[in-house]
């Protein structure tokens, strides 16, 4: 395998195709070797893996762009964006390219996306790798109603300035949005930046947003704590939660609140914030191949 990424696209069943960068020739994948399956955060794209990659050289690595996400294409204008959409999108590529059992890694979103893919189609995943994620995320179900109106509108809301979106700005405006990322996320400014301008399109001397602008509006249904509860119960394989200890709170205390439900799950505390796997990337790299893939590989 190469330490080098290379970006690919697979053009799923559905008509869209969904962007990965890959350090190996997918027509020539070794079912003999461990395969790596990375899948990132919300309104985040491929760069969130890419300091990781290096680590993992002797293994088939595959990082997948999200619909909606980075260079992967947009749902189509009268479909909006579900957590249960994008398990099936990764479903259909698993098929499409006939992987086999492999390691899957989600951070934040990726981890929800991951966590019902683990339990729903269990024949793909030897191990799950949760990456500040709770793997699922809730809302009680006295709350249903109240959420799908707040969805509804901001759908609403969207629609109407859907059209700015793809206004171009002038390129002077990047740092700003960089620093923006930096002081939310915790981050530094070099991942910062990569995370941002892979979500761009750059001209010569301006800018627009790759990204979907409907990713931002809200999810009328989520799912209720006994579903989770049974989510996590039916996932056969080990789960490994990775959480920093300078992470969202929410994300720690969801974990708390569920993990005892899983069948076999450890976890790990990392220092950092929710992007830690960024630049302590070779520590989590190294907990995944010592920990995870040389013990299921034994």
């Amino acid at each position: 395998m190469s330490a080098q990424l290379i970006q690919q696209t697979c053009l799923l069943n559905h008509g869209k195709s969904i962007c990965y960068l890959s350090n190996f020739d997918l027509d020539n994948i070794n079912p003999n070797i461990p395969t790596i399956v990375c899948i990132h955060g919300w309104l985040d794209n491929a760069e969130s893996f890419v300091p990781m990659s290096e680590f993992f050289s002797e293994y088939q690595l595959i990082v997948l762009e999200l619909i909606g996400h980075g260079h992967s294409d947009h749902r189509s204008l009268d479909a909006h964006y579900h957590l249960i959409d994008w398990v099936y999108d990764l479903k259909l590529f698993c098929q499409q390219l006939n992987l086999p059992a492999f390691y899957l890694v989600g951070h934040s979103l990726g981890g929800a996306v991951s966590t019902i893919f683990a339990a729903s189609e269990c024949e793909f995943v030897k191990t799950l790798i949760l990456l500040e994620s709770p793997g699922a995320f809730t809302q009680p179900e006295h709350e249903l109603a109240t959420n799908i109106h707040l969805a509804f509108e901001s759908r609403l809301k969207m629609a109407e300035k859907r059209n700015k979106s793809s206004v171009k700005k002038p390129l002077n405006l990047i740092p700003s949005l960089v620093q923006m990322r930096v002081e939310k996320n915790q981050l530094d400014v070099d991942f910062a930046q990569a995370l941002i301008e892979r979500n761009l399109y750059l001209e010569h001397n301006c800018f627009s947003w790759r990204s979907d602008p409907r990713l931002q509006t809200l999810s009328p249904i989520r799912l209720t704590p006994t579903q989770a509860k049974e989510l996590l119960s039916s996932i056969s394989c080990p789960i490994h939660i990775c959480l920093a200890d300078k992470g969202y709170t929410v994300i720690r205390q969801t974990v708390e609140q569920y993990v005892e439900f899983a069948k076999k799950a450890y976890v790990k505390n990392f220092s950092g914030s929710h992007h830690f796997h960024m630049p302590q990337a070779q520590a989590v790299a190294e907990y995944i191949k010592t920990q995870v893939i040389k013990v299921m590989e034994r």
